[in-house]
């Protein structure tokens, strides 16, 4: 997300362990934008009106610069901690100054 010191963290709370940033949210590329749709969390007080001042979904995510990885397919080995279950397939984007500017697609095969 997009904390700072001007838009601090807020207390999201994990549930239990397999949520242990506290929230879930939900994103959506459109004209090689990405905006964030919605954030499911346990605690009213950090529902997507308040944590964006009233903004309504979909939210331009002009904060974030990165990396994202969409695993697809058939989970193929399960890990608990960090993200590095594997799957049949991962796509990869790159976002670099607002937009998204480059697509991979990997596909595991075994031998």
């Amino acid at each position: 997300m997009f904390w700072n010191d001007y838009h601090p963290k807020p207390d999201f709370v994990p549930p239990h362990t397999g949520c242990w940033r506290g929230y879930i949210a939900s994103w959506k590329v459109e004209g090689s934008k990405l905006y964030l749709t919605g954030i499911e969390t346990e605690n009213e007080n950090l529902k997507m009106e308040k944590l964006f001042q009233g903004k309504k979904a979909p939210i331009f995510a002009d904060w974030y610069i990165g990396e994202l990885r969409i695993p697809k397919g058939e989970m193929l080995q399960y890990v608990h901690m960090f993200y590095q279950s594997k799957f049949e397939s991962d796509l990869f984007l790159f976002i670099i100054t607002e937009k998204l500017i480059r697509i991979k697609y990997i596909r595991l095969t075994f031998w």
